[in-house]
């Protein structure tokens, strides 16, 4: 599954596979425009792999 969206909503999506507190989210998993970032859902839970990669 692919997302693309802003980038406050991608912190908050990113934020939570990487457990980060909700207030520390976007300074945290502030990405470049046009980066790709990569994680796993499972059963048990949401996985952050990478972050920010440029293709």
């Amino acid at each position: 599954m692919a997302i693309v969206t802003h980038g406050d909503i991608c912190a908050a999506i990113l934020g939570q596979a990487a457990r980060t507190p909700l207030a520390q989210r976007y300074q945290r998993h502030d990405v470049p425009l046009g980066s790709v970032s990569e994680m796993v859902l499972t059963d048990r839970g949401w996985h952050l792999l990478s972050q920010g990669v440029m293709p």
